[in-house]
């Protein structure tokens, strides 16, 4: 039975130390988002940015649905055209395992933070679509322990940012996904989180088909809830990077700055489409650079 395994949690929580076990059996395929990141980095990049954290999350996304042999599906359609060649290129340079889990059996684990239900659903959709079992795991860590074990590791991650995910993770959402278990990584060992995945997918089930009109719907309540949440967010930090401008600004500019950097804000929140909480970053960083050149040009 082919299995799609998504493996959650925050940095530094455990996951790809663990999966990086289950790759070395050779018998199941592991994509870390952090290795598909990096390869999008070595393309297109090399500076981080928040274009290439979505073109990261395309191909991601992307080459799970190649892995399952749905990768033409509709919601593919809109995908930045630089995807399928980064999904070629990331095989060709990431070699798939020799053995597999049973006969004509493939088990697909993902690796990604996965903090919103609504980030799991895209990849159990796909899951359904293509006819295979499906299951999750959240690796649950302390936010301190993570961030102790993230400062130790070459490629960390700022714990700002880690601790900026723990604050968005919802424990009711967790407990609500009944596809979902947590596995305490602060107490339990790598071995005994790399038996708990191999575990889940071997019971995993198929997933029953769904009514398309009720699976649209779900879906773009999902997305409406998550968009109207970072809106919110956005909003909220413009009116405070607003604020600090305008404190910023020297006295004789002042009565000008009010009228021009309120515009300016109203242009941003209308202009952004936040889908992240680091779009939201980026859309106030944007709209200060605007601001700040304005009152050069001023």
């Amino acid at each position: 039975m082919n299995v799609l395994c998504l493996v959650c949690g925050l940095p530094g929580a455990g996951k790809s130390t663990a999966l990086r076990s289950v790759r070395a059996q050779q018998r199941h395929v592991v994509v870390l988002f952090d290795e598909v990141l990096a390869y999008v980095l070595t393309a297109h990049g090399p500076d981080f940015s928040g274009e290439m954290w979505h073109l990261a999350q395309e191909a991601f996304y992307a080459l799970v649905r190649e892995l399952m042999g749905t990768g033409q599906e509709e919601d593919m359609a809109g995908m930045d055209g630089r995807v399928p060649g980064l999904v070629e290129g990331y095989l060709k340079t990431h070699p798939l395992p020799t053995g597999a889990a049973g006969e004509g059996a493939t088990w697909v684990y993902a690796e990604d933070n996965f903090c919103y239900k609504s980030m799991r659903r895209r990849f159990l959709r796909a899951a359904r679509t293509a006819g295979w079992a499906y299951t999750a795991v959240w690796c649950d860590c302390p936010v301190k322990l993570c961030v102790d074990r993230n400062a130790a590791r070459a490629d960390s991650v700022n714990p700002a940012i880690i601790t900026e995910m723990a604050a968005q993770v919802s424990r009711m959402d967790l407990q609500r996904d009944a596809r979902l278990a947590v596995f305490n990584t602060a107490q339990g060992s790598t071995e005994a989180l790399v038996d708990a995945l191999l575990s889940r997918c071997a019971a995993a089930e198929v997933l029953p088909p769904m009514d398309p009109d009720e699976d649209a719907a779900r879906a773009q309540e999902a997305r409406e809830a998550t968009a109207a949440s970072l809106a919110h967010a956005l909003d909220q930090a413009l009116r405070k990077a607003t604020a600090a401008l305008l404190a910023s600004v020297p006295p004789p500019l002042k009565k000008k700055a009010g009228p021009l950097v309120a515009s300016l804000r109203k242009e941003a929140l209308r202009a952004a489409k936040p889908r992240t909480a680091d779009d939201v970053e980026c859309a106030v960083d944007t709209f200060r650079a605007s601001a700040w050149k304005t009152f050069a040009v001023q």
